[in-house]
């Protein structure tokens, strides 16, 4: 992986929604960033470090559960 800043990544089409959850984060002080599609999580996820994913489960071209088995993210 390549070195870059760890983010929070925020996978939702609601856009306001998205970019709340991001606004609030950040005003906390930790780095996050939002995603609108499955497809561009996935491209950042498999060049970068994800600490933390928060994804939504019903988006429109997949659902949450897909990309996180797809990404072959664990469940507990």
């Amino acid at each position: 992986m390549a070195a870059q800043p760890n983010f929070i990544c925020i996978l939702d089409d609601d856009n306001s929604f998205r970019k709340s959850i991001v606004r609030l984060l950040e005003s906390e002080g930790l780095k996050a960033r939002g995603f609108e599609e499955a497809d561009s999580f996935l491209s950042h996820a498999r060049s970068y470090a994800v600490p933390v994913a928060v994804l939504d489960v019903f988006l429109q071209q997949t659902s949450g559960l897909e990309v996180q088995a797809g990404y072959g993210i664990a469940r507990p």
